[in-house]
């Protein structure tokens, strides 16, 4: 597992100590943010989220797609509450799967975590991690063409919960297509044509379900990962 990984596992842990609410989704299920105003941090313990916000004409943009034990920043580190309630309520958490998330309110942080040097510490540092791995995600959207941004996602996904088997790498986690069309603002008919041209490329497989990355070397190559962060190369 990598230091990232690691440390964002740890620091869950510690903050889960506070944790004053838990909720469980239901594959499918959306989490509007404007019931949880009064909220700072969100901690997912299992499953796998979208992080979303609301854009032009009714659209949806995913902001980050997530993991177990990831951990989302609801409002600003710097300020009681950076957004104000008509803003927050743009923003949901879809389930991807059965998913479960526990809660850090506001008062708790200000109160208790605030004061703690070495917590607030670790949670300076993963905060900038944290909006620098958003980032590159985002530039999946603005960037990369379509097929690309498609093989960033799956890179990540493997990095995130992948394992080679002789020479191959498998992504054990099934990937949907929906959810890869919602963290890239597409149709699932473009994702499922888009992989289907992958495969055909033989870029990618697929075998009981689950993406099979065939040459990892040139998906990183093709994607210019010598030129990124892959410390954070993760979902």
């Amino acid at each position: 597992m990598s230091k990232f990984l690691d440390f964002r596992r740890d620091l869950g842990k510690e903050l889960l100590k506070y944790s004053s609410k838990k909720v469980h989704l239901k594959k499918g299920e959306i989490l509007f943010l404007d019931d949880f105003l009064d909220e700072k941090i969100a901690i997912l313990t299992d499953g796998m989220v979208n992080y979303n916000t609301s854009i032009q004409a009714g659209r949806e943009l995913s902001l980050g797609c997530y993991s177990s034990n990831a951990i989302l920043f609801l409002s600003s580190m710097f300020e009681e509450c950076s957004l104000e309630k008509q803003e927050i309520s743009s923003y949901n958490i879809s389930a991807s799967f059965d998913s479960t998330i526990e809660f850090v309110s506001i008062d708790t942080f200000k109160n208790v975590i605030y004061k703690d040097e070495k917590l607030m510490y670790k949670l300076y540092k993963f905060y900038g991690l944290f909006h620098e791995k958003n980032f590159y995600q985002l530039r999946d959207l603005q960037i990369f063409k379509t097929e690309d941004a498609i093989l960033s996602i799956l890179l990540r996904a493997y990095n995130t919960y992948g394992v080679k088997i002789d020479d191959y790498h498998v992504i054990k986690k099934k990937i949907f297509n929906t959810n890869i069309a919602k963290c890239l603002d597409i149709t699932e008919e473009t994702v499922s044509r888009t992989i289907s041209n992958l495969r055909k490329k033989n870029i990618l497989s697929k075998k009981d379900g689950f993406i099979i990355i065939n040459d990892l070397d040139y998906v990183k190559e093709k994607l210019g990962c010598k030129y990124c962060n892959e410390k954070l190369c993760y979902l």
